[in-house]
């Protein structure tokens, strides 16, 4: 079909960050095929996407108003209320969203960041064990978000097996490494947190965090090795 055609390469768009393009496209799906939810859905994403929170908006509900039970659609407004700051309403529309797909990890992941920021440590962790539970190829991701959730919480050693799981499950990932070597820097292991910078580095070659962080670690052990001498 036309409309899918029109709505995958506008998805491809965003993939790439080029909500302009993608509108373009999702449009043209829309003029083909007036009630097509899911390109509604993604106008929503798109224009939030550039700001547009007024117009986001107004396609989200055009969405709902074809299907009240649009899964896309309250997705969507999740995360444009989330980022907005109004989590209260971010978790409405986010809980709407998993009454409709209960099997979405998507959801309870962004539930989960949610009630992160919310400072509520036992609602995200019941969260993302549910995510955990159906995530799939997302537990990496999960995982990071787990050790930062631990780290807040000053849960320091159970972080770091959260952020090995996440390596385990994907060793191509550099931030996983990086959080590593900022944690064990953070506590003096200066010579742990350089093989971990390292192996992020060679990951993602010439990165300039990456190379500040190593940067950074050398002075702190230069330093702590002089106050050693002294001592």
């Amino acid at each position: 079909k036309h409309t899918d055609s029109y709505n995958n390469l506008g998805a491809a768009y965003m993939e790439v960050g080029r909500p302009v393009q993608a509108i373009a496209c999702f449009k043209k799906a829309v003029r083909v095929q007036r009630d097509y939810v899911l390109a509604y859905c993604n106008l929503a994403r798109a224009y939030h996407d550039i700001g547009l929170e007024e117009k986001a908006m107004n396609f989200a509900d055009v969405a709902l108003g074809i299907d009240e039970n649009s899964y896309d659609a309250y997705y969507n407004l999740g995360m444009m209320f989330s980022d907005q700051g109004d989590l209260d309403k971010a978790i409405e529309f986010y809980e709407k969203a998993a009454e409709i797909r209960e099997k979405s990890p998507y959801v309870y992941y962004s539930l989960g960041r949610i009630y992160r920021k919310k400072q509520d440590f036992k609602q995200a962790m019941y969260e993302y064990d549910k995510a955990l539970d159906l995530g799939g190829e997302m537990n990496s991701a999960i995982f990071n978000e787990v050790a930062f959730l631990y780290i807040e919480n000053k849960r320091f050693q159970e972080a770091e097996l959260a952020w090995r799981s996440s390596i385990m499950l994907d060793d191509n990932q550099s931030e996983p490494y990086n959080n590593l070597g900022n944690l064990y820097s953070m506590f003096g292991y200066f010579n742990l947190a350089m093989a971990e910078y390292r192996k992020a580095l060679d990951i993602k070659p010439g990165d300039l965090d990456l190379l500040d962080n190593i940067k950074k670690t050398k002075v702190e052990w230069k330093e702590a090795l002089m106050k050693r001498d002294r001592d």
